[in-house]
C-alpha cells in the first residue's frame, strides 16, 4: 500500500474513533441507540397494563404498545436530545385497550425548537382516529426535544389509549450523545433521605438497579437528596417508583435542583406509580444545569409506603484525556509516512 494510502487509511480511523462521522441518511432517531432520553412527562398510566417501559412507545417495535391512559385521561411521552437533531417525519401508530374508534380521543404532536415548544399538529378525529398519524416537516425542521400526548376517550368509561410505537424519521447533528447516570456512587458525594425504612437505605434510590428501593415514611412531604463534592452539569432528571409491590407507591413530588441559594423546581406534579409499572417519570432541562445536589422532595405516598425504586440524574461527562492522546499518536503516525 502507498504512503498516501496508509494516510488515507489512518486518517479515516481517527474520524471515526472520534464518532466525527455522520452516515448523513435519515433514519428512525427515536430509538434508543440514537442517545438522548425518553420519559413519561405528564399523565397517569393505568396499572392494568403490568410492566411497561417507555422506550416500549419507542422501539421500532409495533407489535408491542407502551404505557396507556383510560377515562378520557391523558399522557404525554418525551424524547430528548442532547444535540439538535433535524426531524423529516414524525409516524404515531396508535393503540386502542378495547379495540374502539372511541378509545382514541384527542392527539398533539409538539417538538421543541427555537427556544420552545411548538404545537405541530392535532388529530381530534372522534370518533375514528385514524390508527396511523402522520406529520411531515416540509424541508426538515431543527429541534431538541418531540414530545406527543394522547386523550383516552369516555363513551363506556374504561377506555384505554396509547402508543404502540411513535417513528420519528430524522438525522443527528454528528455522532449519537448518550447521557451518564450521575447518581451512581462512583461519582462521590451523598444520598439522604426525611426517612428510611428498616432494610433500605437512600443509596438504595441511586444505585442504577430498579430492583432496590428506598422505602420511607408513609407520610406526606417526604424527601431524597443526592449531593456531590464538586459541581456537575445535569440535563434530565428521571424517576421511578416502588420496585415490588403495589403497597410501595408513589403518587406525587417535586424534582428540583440546587442552584446555590435555593431550590429550583423543574417539575412538579404528578410521579404516578403503583408497585414496578416499568416506567420513568421525569424532565429533561433544554439548557443543561451546573449544581451540587438535586431533590425528589414533597413526595406523597398512594398508598402503606413511600418508594422511590431509581432516581436518574443524567449528564455529559467529557471524553477522557486518552482520546486526545491516541490523535496525537496517528498525527504523528501520518508524519511519519
Amino acid at each position: 500500500m502507498s504512503s498516501r494510502s496508509n494516510k488515507m487509511v489512518v486518517l479515516a480511523a481517527v474520524v471515526v474513533m472520534l464518532g466525527f462521522v455522520s452516515s448523513g441518511f435519515a433514519a428512525n432517531i427515536a430509538l434508543q441507540t440514537y442517545g438522548g432520553t425518553c420519559f413519561v412527562s405528564d399523565g397517569q398510566p393505568t396499572q392494568s397494563d403490568g410492566i411497561k417501559s417507555q422506550w416500549d412507545s419507542f422501539d421500532g417495535n409495533t407489535g408491542n404498545y407502551g404505557p396507556t391512559v383510560y377515562n378520557g385521561g391523558t399522557l404525554t411521552f418525551q424524547r430528548s436530545w442532547l444535540q439538535d437533531v433535524t426531524l423529516n417525519t414524525v409516524t404515531i401508530y396508535t393503540h386502542r385497550g378495547s379495540g374502539s374508534s372511541y378509545d382514541i380521543k384527542e392527539v398533539v404532536l409538539q417538538s421543541y425548537r427555537s427556544g420552545a415548544w411548538q404545537t405541530d399538529q392535532t388529530w381530534t378525529t372522534y370518533p375514528g382516529m385514524p390508527a396511523t398519524l402522520t406529520h411531515t416537516y416540509s424541508g426538515g425542521v431543527t429541534a431538541q426535544s418531540v414530545r406527543v400526548q394522547v386523550e383516552a376517550g369516555t363513551k363506556w368509561g374504561n377506555q384505554r389509549a396509547g402508543f404502540k410505537d411513535i417513528d420519528i424519521d430524522g438525522t443527528l447533528s454528528g455522532s449519537a450523545i448518550t447521557p451518564t447516570n450521575l447518581a451512581l456512587s462512583s461519582f462521590g458525594g451523598t444520598m439522604t433521605s426525611s426517612s428510611v425504612r428498616s432494610g433500605t437505605t437512600p443509596s438504595d434510590a441511586f444505585d442504577g438497579d430498579t430492583g432496590t428501593q428506598l422505602i420511607m415514611a408513609p407520610t406526606n412531604d417526604q424527601w431524597v437528596e443526592r449531593a456531590w463534592d464538586s459541581a456537575v452539569t445535569v440535563s434530565d432528571i428521571l424517576v421511578r417508583g416502588g420496585a415490588d409491590s403495589t403497597s410501595h407507591s408513589t403518587q406525587y413530588g417535586d424534582i428540583q435542583y440546587w442552584d446555590g441559594s435555593s431550590w429550583i423546581t423543574v417539575h412538579q406534579g404528578n410521579i404516578y406509580t403503583y408497585g414496578d409499572t416499568g416506567y420513568e417519570w421525569g424532565v429533561h432541562l433544554d439548557t443543561p444545569v451546573t449544581t451540587t445536589k438535586v431533590r425528589l422532595s414533597n413526595i406523597d405516598p398512594r398508598d402503606s409506603y413511600t418508594a422511590v425504586s431509581e432516581i436518574f440524574v443524567y449528564g455529559v461527562v467529557p471524553e477522557p484525556a486518552t482520546i486526545g492522546l491516541l490523535l496525537m499518536g496517528f498525527v504523528g503516525l501520518i508524519r511519519r509516512k
